[in-house]
């Protein structure tokens, strides 16, 4: 991704919050998700943690280690979800100024475990 834009999404109709990271000239997108409410059923099926989203694809956890330095992200990817999203294991992203305090105020708290 080149420059990329993020915005931060909370659907309580639909049970779940997302960090959306957005390249603003392809369009391809890297979201995390995380459901409000957890419950048995989704602690059963390993629901119970954010899910990475790429075009169409998913997995849930996955995310070794993450570092924001000013305006680029840089994610670090287990072997599986880099796989899964076909990403490289190691992904760098430019964010614009306003991407990256979105970024900033969300994804630790949407990461937590």
């Amino acid at each position: 991704m080149a420059a990329a834009r993020a915005a931060y999404v909370r659907e309580s109709a639909l049970g779940y919050e997302a960090l959306v990271i957005e390249d603003e000239s392809s369009g391809d997108a890297v979201e995390v998700q995380r459901l409000l409410d957890v419950d048995e059923r989704d602690r059963a099926l390993g629901m119970d943690t954010y899910c990475l989203v790429r075009a169409g694809a998913s997995c849930y956890g996955g995310m070794v280690e993450w570092n924001l330095v000013e305006t680029v992200l840089v994610l670090r990817l287990s072997e599986d979800a880099a796989t899964v999203l076909d990403l490289p294991e190691v992904t760098s992203i430019e964010l614009t100024r306003e991407a990256a305090s979105v970024v900033d105020a969300h994804l630790e708290r949407l990461l937590a475990t």
